[in-house]
């Protein structure tokens, strides 16, 4: 049997393509890569291509195969397709497309690694609906035409082709590995968070099938919206198309809202050439590279009103630019700030938002820019089966888990800090002398005063701090966003005047699904039915 990517069919993969798959298949030895396109960068312009099937075969080279499925007619030259309702479609030069897709991989192939240019690059066309007894035109020999007999009897019917095209190029196996890595779709990637608590651990994950269709949707989309609830690996992709896209070379911008995130990103992408900020991180940097005056005091209430117009200033002075600009936690961005970035595009950039309404914490109005093709996640692959049940129940929502099982989330009464305070050390308590590393717990809260309140007190010789400092971390909700922690302690403060029942809904939802293994809740009742806690 031969190895194929993806393992699974396309989305509205055409009848034809099944039948050619199908076929493919049945070849030993050989590496099939169906619905390929890849993303490159060749004169300082970005440019694209595409085919149905590239088909690797060992001793031999690289088979692009383009197909065509229904009636086939030429009339004066013109290619037409007839399909199962009798509709007639003009269509383009099958044997032109593949010739251009080609020379398209030729030149990705070399300019990505010159050694690639060894290997020999073929063609055919496929036509699995009809039989062809001769050439169709000038351009198409009969021995490029594989048809539907043909498909009966694949693996000679492929010896033919290569016969016909008759290289005699020697090259080593592994170029043709090599050819696989940049053009199969991406798999594996590295896990944003080591993973060591249970069964679990790994360094890498594996993706969903679901994550593996948006991964490689993305090649054929120039601008995207990407939504997914929390814990559908939102920042997981976000992360890996920068890497991708800046290995071609591609000047990348990888921006989010929080400064824990950020600064958890910059560490995972350190050996990249990738830019990674916040917003206000990135416009107090181009204001003050534009030598721009820069207020003294910046509250909320400047970054809301002027920040985007500093920006916007600032960049055009600037010139800044970016080939690639990735918006991770978009929810969290006005309008104003998305439509500023995104006029930082070079012409035909590429430009991805990932973005969960439910996590809007902040209010700011969002909504969608136009132009953008909208893509959805909704598998949960963070948290336990138990975990992502919960959190769901939120907005009663339905929810595609892991299966992964684990601990019931647990809920703890408290109506005042100072019954939560005990609680947590409690808690905390209990899970160090179950041997759970103290690394691997985050204390999370709706309110500033809580945490502070905790820092004053420690559980054995473990005192409570902020994130990434030595101890057991309690941070607010809001500065935690976007990370995550195998057990999480979620204090909610119900006599917290600031907050509304919607705020306390968006919070709770935020904080409960940054636990992956294990989840605690610590608050009123009111606030428990608020959640639909079962």
């Amino acid at each position: 049997m031969a190895v194929i990517y993806p393992p699974f069919l396309p989305e509205k993969c055409p009848s034809s393509e099944e039948k050619v798959r199908a076929s493919l298949t049945n070849v030993d030895g050989i590496t099939i890569l169906h619905s390929v396109c890849w993303q490159s960068k060749r004169n300082n312009r970005q440019g694209d291509g595409e085919a149905d099937f590239i088909v690797l075969i060992p001793k031999e080279g690289i088979l692009i195969l383009e197909v065509k499925g229904g009636d086939i007619e030429i009339e004066n030259g013109t290619w037409y397709s007839t399909d199962r309702f009798q509709s007639k479609h003009r269509i383009k030069d099958p044997f032109v497309q593949v010739k251009d897709s080609k020379y398209a991989l030729l030149n990705y192939l070399t300019h990505e690694d010159k050694k690639l240019k060894a290997i020999p690059i073929m063609h055919a066309v496929v036509f699995p609906d009809i039989s062809v007894s001769q050439s169709l035109s000038m351009n198409s020999p009969k021995e490029l035409i594989i048809d539907r007999e043909d498909l009966n009897n694949i693996e000679n019917v492929i010896e033919r082709v290569t016969g016909h095209w008759g290289y005699n190029h020697k090259f080593p196996d592994s170029y043709l590995n090599d050819v696989c890595v940049l053009l199969a779709p991406t798999r594996y990637v590295q896990r944003l968070i080591s993973d060591d608590i249970d069964e679990t651990e790994r360094g890498i994950i594996e993706l969903t099938r679901e994550q593996m269709k948006v991964l490689e949707s993305l090649k054929r989309a120039k601008q995207a919206i990407i939504y997914g609830g929390a814990g559908t690996g939102k920042t997981v992709l976000a992360i890996e198309k920068a890497r991708q896209l800046d290995k071609l070379k591609f000047k990348t911008l990888l921006i989010c809202y929080n400064k824990l995130l950020k600064e958890k990103v910059s560490s995972l992408l350190a050996s990249s050439t990738i830019t990674v900020e916040t917003y206000h991180s990135l416009t107090l940097k181009e204001a003050q590279k534009a030598n721009l005056d820069i207020p003294n005091h910046l509250d909320s209430e400047w970054y809301e009103s002027q920040a985007g117009q500093l920006f916007k200033h600032a960049a055009n002075i600037n010139k800044t630019n970016y080939d690639v600009i990735i918006i991770d936690e978009a929810q969290d961005f006005s309008y104003e700030w998305i439509i500023s970035l995104r006029e930082r595009l070079s012409q035909h950039g590429t430009f991805y938002i990932f973005a969960d309404s439910h996590q809007d914490l902040y209010k700011r109005d969002w909504q969608e820019p136009e132009g953008v093709s909208p893509y959805e996640l909704l598998q949960n692959c963070r948290n336990t089966t138990p975990i992502a049940t919960t959190v769901a129940a939120i907005y009663q929502e339905k929810v595609i888990v892991s299966g992964l099982q684990g601990p019931t989330p647990q809920f703890v009464e408290s109506n005042t800090i100072g019954e939560s305070l005990d609680f947590v050390s409690t808690i905390v308590e209990h899970l160090i002398s179950e041997k759970v590393d103290r690394e691997h717990i985050s204390v999370l809260s709706n309110t500033s005063q809580f945490i502070k309140d905790l820092k004053t007190q420690c559980v054995g010789e473990y005192v409570f701090s902020s994130y990434d400092k030595f101890g057991i971390c309690a941070e607010t909700i809001r500065r935690f966003k976007g990370l995550e922690n195998h057990v999480v302690i979620v204090v909610i403060d119900d006599n917290e005047t600031n907050e509304t029942d919607d705020s306390i809904q968006s919070l709770c939802y935020v904080g409960m699904s940054r636990a992956k293994s294990a989840l605690y809740l610590v608050s009123s009742k009111r606030v428990k039915d608020k959640l639909n806690w079962q």
